[in-house]
């Protein structure tokens, strides 16, 4: 009887777990998906993380500006958003194919800005801007043909594809221009 009743304890609550992260994707598992964090969580800058919410994953990558070509930027968020980061990784597809429960991936970089010339130091006073944003929706995914995004992203040049093979694509010019004069 006392068997039965230790049993019957400790299969429900492993049940009642399993039941549970199903409805929410593991985002360890969407890190290593994406590819785009090549630094274990702790090491890495707070703003930099997964987050999700009603169906949405937002991954915001602390990525700067350097002299990289507005161009060169879109590009690699493109390649990142849909293909990974590292050739291991899988993208926006693996993402899709794995958790059905996510409907749309947000890829967002930001630089981190601190208040001394070019310093590494954390500060107190740090701001983050947000200079690219690119979603993609489940939706838009089945659509997306993935030929000219292959093609595209051999050449470097994924400037017209940003804009129209994206359910959502930010990219502030302004912004990137300034960061270029000052280094």
């Amino acid at each position: 009887m006392i068997r039965h009743l230790l049993a019957t304890l400790l299969i429900f609550p492993t049940i009642s777990v399993a039941q549970g992260t199903s409805s929410r994707p593991n985002l360890e598992r969407v890190e290593e998906l994406m590819g785009v964090y090549l630094v274990h969580s702790p090491r890495r800058h707070e703003s930099e993380k997964v987050v999700y919410k009603r169906g949405t994953l937002k991954i915001d990558l602390w990525h700067p500006v350097h002299r990289m070509s507005d161009v060169d930027l879109k590009t690699r968020a493109v390649q990142w958003l849909v293909f990974g980061r590292t050739q291991y990784s899988t993208g926006a597809r693996g993402v899709f194919s794995e958790m059905p429960m996510v409907k749309r991936v947000i890829l967002r970089f930001h630089e981190v800005v601190r208040a001394g010339k070019n310093t590494r130091r954390r500060v107190a006073r740090e701001r983050r801007k947000r200079f690219l944003a690119l979603s993609l929706t489940r939706k838009d995914f089945e659509k997306l043909e993935l030929g000219p995004l292959e093609t595209c992203r051999e050449q470097t040049d994924c400037e017209r594809l940003f804009k129209r093979g994206f359910s959502k694509a930010f990219f502030d010019a302004r912004y990137t221009a300034k960061r270029r004069r000052e280094i």
